[in-house]
């Protein structure tokens, strides 16, 4: 499962080059492809199906998950830990109601130690150096089924 941000990873703040967008697109496009993982929208634009207008815009939707429960990770979490990162915690929810195991987090903003995490500089957003960082952080070990 890819746990996808929006702002910084897709979208840059004073950007309005929509190629720029559909260009990131073609990389997370590539990563869930390369690792067969579907896409949760994480970002705080989840709080909105208008959200799907960005992803289709970037050329993602055939990659993310459109049922009406398990699209985004939760908005609320009940008992949350305010010394840990709230995104990771939503992850985490998200990934034990799935049973997920191996999964990626693409965002500008830490996450919890245990998760693979993709960092992103959000003056860039995602590139093509991103993209090949994120497919080295997979092995064949991860797919070895016991």
């Amino acid at each position: 499962m890819i746990y996808l941000d929006i702002d910084g990873v897709l979208i840059l703040e004073n950007e309005n080059d929509a190629s720029k967008l559909r260009e990131r697109g073609e990389h997370v496009a590539c990563i869930a492809n390369r690792l067969f993982m579907p896409i949760v929208i994480s970002s705080q634009r989840r709080i909105s199906w208008d959200v799907f207008q960005v992803i289709e815009a970037a050329g993602l939707l055939e990659h993310t998950i459109v049922h009406p429960e398990l699209w985004r990770t939760p908005l609320r979490l009940e008992n949350p830990d305010d010394n840990l990162s709230i995104r990771g915690q939503e992850i985490d929810a998200h990934r034990h109601a799935m049973g997920i195991g191996p999964h990626l987090i693409i965002d500008d903003s830490p996450v919890l130690a245990s998760q693979t995490h993709l960092a992103i500089d959000p003056s860039i957003g995602l590139d093509h150096p991103d993209r090949d960082r994120a497919l080295a952080l997979f092995d064949d070990s991860v797919w070895t089924v016991s």
